[in-house]
C-alpha cells in the first residue's frame, strides 16, 4: 500500500514551524496526494504533498527530512501514534 506524507508550515499561528504528517494514500485526508480542499492552502498557510512512497519506512524518512519528526495521520494512522481512546473511538464507529 503507497504512503503520502503531508508537508504544511504553520504560518496561522506566527512560528513558521514545519509538519510532516504520514499517510495511507487512500485516505480521505490524502486522496492520494491531492488532499481533501484544493484550496487549504490560502487559509492555513504554505503546503504540499510529497509522494507516493511504496513503503512505509520510506514515507518516515521523508516526513522525518522535511519536519524533523514523523507524525501520524489522525485518521489513518499508519504510524500508529493514535491514542487508545481515538482507536476505541474508530472501533466503535466501524461497528456501527
Amino acid at each position: 500500500m503507497p504512503f503520502c506524507v503531508y508537508e504544511y508550515v504553520l504560518v496561522e499561528r506566527g512560528t513558521g514551524a514545519v509538519r510532516a504528517v504520514v499517510h495511507h494514500a487512500d485516505c480521505a485526508w490524502c486522496n492520494n496526494g491531492q488532499g481533501h480542499r484544493i484550496n487549504a492552502g490560502r487559509r492555513h498557510g504554505l503546503w504540499k504533498w510529497h509522494g507516493p512512497f511504496d513503503a512505509l519506512d520510506e514515507a518516515r524518512a521523508a516526513a522525518e527530512r522535511i519536519g524533523g519528526k514523523a507524525l501520524s495521520c489522525r485518521r489513518c494512522d499508519p504510524l500508529g501514534q493514535a491514542s487508545d481512546l481515538l482507536r476505541k473511538k474508530r472501533a466503535t464507529r466501524h461497528e456501527r
